[in-house]
């Protein structure tokens, strides 16, 4: 099957009649995950310093967003893996929840903080140094949850992996092998 970028009412087709393999919505979620960031960075376009170092940050969150993608989908089993829509979008909801309120929270500290700490005895360009501070905050923002969302994913490949007997001895090894 082809994505479908227009059809939506074939795509309803497909998904009512188990049409979607378990790769083409990776696909899916990916793509939703990069429209949705650039169309946030879009919205911050009008308010942003822009300049080479914000076009390079867009890059980076994309990098991060499409890499941390494809490994959360490969700690769900790749394309043997089941449910990874399903389960990253449930799991996403409490880390990025817990992610942005830390983020919000940091953000007023530093938003607080800065003017005490970095001005322009200390430093030449104040300016310059906020926007190195906010180039870092979204992409290790993006890299926390992406990371989290890899350890919870492989901990349900983990939980769903047969158990091996407890009493296993070197013996049983030898006959397995």
């Amino acid at each position: 099957m082809a994505i479908r970028f227009w059809n939506t009412k074939a795509l309803a087709h497909d998904l009512a009649h188990e049409g979607v393999r378990e790769r083409d919505a990776f696909l899916y979620y990916v793509m939703n995950s990069v429209m949705w960031t650039l169309m946030g960075y879009y919205g911050y376009y009008f308010g942003a310093r822009i300049g080479w170092l914000f076009f390079y940050e867009i890059l980076v969150v994309l990098v991060i967003t499409v890499f941390g993608l494809a490994r959360c989908y490969e700690a769900n089993g790749g394309s043997s893996g089941q449910q990874f829509v399903l389960r990253a979008t449930c799991l996403s909801f409490p880390i990025g929840l817990k992610i942005n309120i830390a983020s919000i929270f940091l953000g007023w500290a530093y938003y607080v903080a800065f003017p005490r700490i970095i001005d322009s005895m200390t430093f030449r360009d104040p300016g310059h140094v906020w926007d190195l501070i906010m180039f870092i905050w979204v992409p290790a923002f993006s890299a926390l949850f992406f990371w989290r969302l890899w350890r919870y994913l492989a901990s349900i490949q983990r939980l769903l992996a047969p158990n091996p007997p407890l009493n296993r001895t070197r013996a049983d090894d030898t006959r397995a092998g």
